[in-house]
């Protein structure tokens, strides 16, 4: 293996962990936000949901991307500026995590809660990864 690939091998199972960290942390406070902290599962459960909503989401974002470029809908949001396709991407991106998220948890705690509890407790964690895809956006726009 080359250096350089093994380089960025690690460094980005590193930040893939560190970000996992975080954002079951938010997740946590998701569960507190939406008025479910009797639901809440540990943190540990938590750190778990996320490791494998990486995945889920990849999946489901691999299927998305799929159908809009076959569909030429990229080439539409492009057609009508470069904002048109950076909305395109990030709206696909926070939904396939959202909707990634929502389902693992369903899926690992489906004995002790109903997917609606899921849903509502995978908003806020999803509210933050579009603000972090937004932010350099905004910092773009102001700098002028």
């Amino acid at each position: 293996m080359d250096s350089l690939f093994t380089g960025g091998l690690i460094f980005g199972s590193v930040t893939a962990i560190i970000g996992a960290l975080i954002l079951a942390l938010i997740h946590g406070f998701g569960y507190q936000v939406a008025g479910l902290a009797d639901h809440k599962p540990g943190y540990a459960t938590r750190f778990g949901i996320q490791l494998v909503t990486v995945f889920v989401s990849s999946a489901i974002l691999y299927g998305a991307s799929m159908i809009v470029t076959e569909s030429g809908a990229l080439l539409g949001a492009l057609s009508s500026g470069i904002s048109g396709a950076i909305i395109l991407i990030v709206g696909l991106g926070v939904g396939s995590y959202y909707l990634g998220l929502t389902i693992v948890t369903f899926l690992i705690l489906a004995t002790k809660q109903q997917f609606g509890v899921a849903a509502r407790a995978a908003v806020l964690p999803s509210l933050v990864l579009l603000a972090i895809y937004l932010l350099p956006i905004f910092v773009g726009l102001s700098a002028g």
